[in-house]
């Protein structure tokens, strides 16, 4: 059976792929004072508000604060529709029967609230707890009624400011404004949508064993490295630089600034991409495919934001988790001259 694997507070957890609908980076969120105790806020999902809980909440762990590169998982169990907090989803694997363990031990959950555990999976040579959809939500009716008894003209804006009071109180005002653009677009319903907004065209890459992808429009070409200068003094993200068709451009190392693996092993493949008109070669483990990604056909997705900060969104293809890439963000942040261009 295949399985979502993802992170909450430090925890490896996987939950049944099937009952997964969407993969949603988080928007903002409005807080209900007469919310059932499982449920943080609700998000408007093309024109239907969803309850939201804390995966982290749930599990009986110390309170949880929200952050830009949490995931809300849009699901479909105990009898409604309801979102998922986490703070990282990582892949689709394939989980035997005899990888779950028969008789578990509990004892390195002992602060974990092991009622909604429905065991423990080994999963790539680390266990990872089986999450019981079944038993997340606490009153699944309550929580129904609930969530179709409030409507958008019940959310104001106080009901958003106390979303970031409880659970985020460090958010800067750039956070607040990304979080509410990606409500704004989640709100959207598809024929809001233009054709242009539909689809879009990606190369897929991988890198530290996970799979990226970027729009092809910033891809001029994909290249085999065989020397590389060296630049003295340059930050160690800038590996060096190349010479290509009569240009000198910097070769840079997106892995730490995406809390990727560094391999030992040298990468010896670039994409080559142009970005506010300057060329950039990144390091990339290999090429895997061009891919048009369909907001309608495609099984999960997550809307990009052009104001997004490297990580924008996710898909699943086949048994593969892409997470589709902001370069114009995420090379602004590691090169701020990028950013005024």
């Amino acid at each position: 059976m295949d399985y979502l694997k993802l992170r909450s507070q430090g925890l490896s957890c996987v939950l049944p792929l099937p009952v997964v609908e969407e993969l949603i980076n988080l928007p903002e969120l409005a807080t209900i004072p007469e919310a059932p105790v499982d449920i943080i806020g609700v998000m408007n999902v093309r024109g239907e508000l969803v309850p939201v809980m804390h995966l982290g909440c749930r599990l009986g762990m110390t309170h949880p604060r929200c952050q830009e590169t949490d995931v809300v998982i849009l699901m479909a169990a105990c009898g409604l529709r309801f979102g998922v907090l986490v703070n990282h989803v990582e892949d689709v694997v394939a989980i035997a029967p005899e990888d779950l363990l028969p008789e578990p031990d509990y004892g390195h959950l002992s602060a974990v609230n092991t009622a909604f555990v429905a065991g423990v999976a080994r999963v790539h040579d680390e266990l990872a707890i089986v999450i019981n959809v079944e038993r997340l939500i606490r009153e699944p009716a309550a929580v129904a009624n609930f969530a179709s008894s409030v409507s958008e003209p019940d959310l104001e804006s106080s009901a958003y400011h106390d979303f970031y009071a409880r659970y985020w109180p460090t958010a800067t005002p750039a956070q607040q404004a990304l979080l509410k653009e990606r409500q704004q677009h989640l709100s959207r319903s598809h024929e809001q949508t233009n054709e242009a907004d539909e689809r879009l065209s990606v190369g897929v890459f991988e890198l530290a064993g996970e799979l990226f992808a970027v729009p092809v429009t910033e891809i001029q070409q994909f290249i085999d490295l065989d020397r590389v200068a060296p630049i003295p003094g340059a930050p160690p993200f800038i590996v060096g630089h190349l010479h290509l068709q009569g240009n000198v451009i910097p070769l840079l190392d997106i892995r730490e600034p995406l809390r990727l693996t560094r391999s030992p092993l040298p990468l010896k493949k670039a994409m080559v991409v142009s970005v506010n008109a300057m060329m950039t070669a990144i390091l990339i483990q290999d090429i895997q495919t061009i891919m048009t990604y369909d907001y309608q056909q495609v099984q999960l997705s997550s809307f990009l934001s052009a104001h997004d900060n490297g990580h924008v969104g996710s898909i699943i293809q086949g048994s593969h988790v892409i997470k589709l890439l902001n370069l114009k963000q995420l090379l602004s942040k590691m090169m701020p001259s990028l950013a005024a261009a």
